[in-house]
């Protein structure tokens, strides 16, 4: 429940902006301070290096409050996902890229089985490659 620039461990991974779409359980002045945070919907969110639409973006574990782009097929289940890039840029500093936040984690982890059983599938046939070699080998003799 507490805003924090460390990821590491973090059960949630938000994005704070100036531009939330859906703004919940606001605080006036008296509260103290307090941070905007976006739960949902499209937004700009800080990125380092390049990035391609489509790519997922996670913390960049620098405690930074920034985010990087990680590609369909390098995304592992040990990656936060904040959102999706809605935009690309080649850029290798810091820029704000619009992000689309709170996705469904069941797409998340679509992307991941699927790239986990294309590599499956490339060392099935690498296997396979293998046997036959080795077949091969043996009836020469």
């Amino acid at each position: 429940g507490k805003i924090s620039r460390k990821t590491k461990g973090a059960t949630n991974v938000m994005v704070v902006t100036d531009r939330a779409a859906v703004l919940g359980n606001q605080m006036d002045e008296e509260s103290g301070p307090h941070e905007k945070v976006s739960f949902i919907g499209q937004v700009p969110v800080r990125i380092k290096g390049e990035v391609r639409s489509g790519d997922w973006i996670v913390p960049s574990d620098d405690n930074d409050g920034t985010g990087i782009a990680i590609a369909h097929n390098a995304l592992t289940l040990n990656h936060q996902v904040v959102g999706q890039a809605w935009e690309s840029s080649s850029d290798p500093g810091i820029k704000r890229v619009n992000t689309a936040v709170g996705l469904d984690q069941s797409e998340v982890l679509k992307h991941i089985i699927k790239s986990q059983q294309d590599q499956i599938d490339e060392l099935r046939s690498m296997l396979l490659e293998v046997r036959s070699g080795l077949t091969d080998l043996g009836s020469t003799r």
